[in-house]
């Protein structure tokens, strides 16, 4: 059979689903690529040589995409406070069990 990624295959159970995934993956690429562009026009990609390692690390890259992951980890918070919880109810049931 076909390999799908997990957001689609889910899509039959809960469609709402499809239309967060691909806003969640938005957001991680545009937070992750466009500073990375914007930190190239300033200056060129800063590169970590780890002791006994043959590989530079790149640390522009891993700090970008470091951000757009947190952007979307605080994009995923307030959808699933949004939509997923409200619109189940759960949102609700979980603030009286807190009391």
């Amino acid at each position: 059979g076909k390999l799908y990624p997990w957001i689609f295959q889910t899509e039959l159970l809960l469609p709402e689903l499809k239309c967060k995934g691909g806003l969640l993956g938005f957001v991680t690429w545009f937070f992750s690529v466009m500073p990375y562009k914007f930190l190239q026009t300033f200056m060129s990609d800063f590169y970590l040589q780890i002791p006994f390692a043959y590989k530079k690390i790149n640390v522009t890259q891993i700090l970008t995409t470091t951000t757009g992951m947190g952007f979307s980890f605080i994009s995923n918070y307030v959808l699933h406070k949004t939509f997923t919880f409200k619109s189940s109810g759960f949102y609700d049931r979980f603030k009286d069990l807190l009391r």
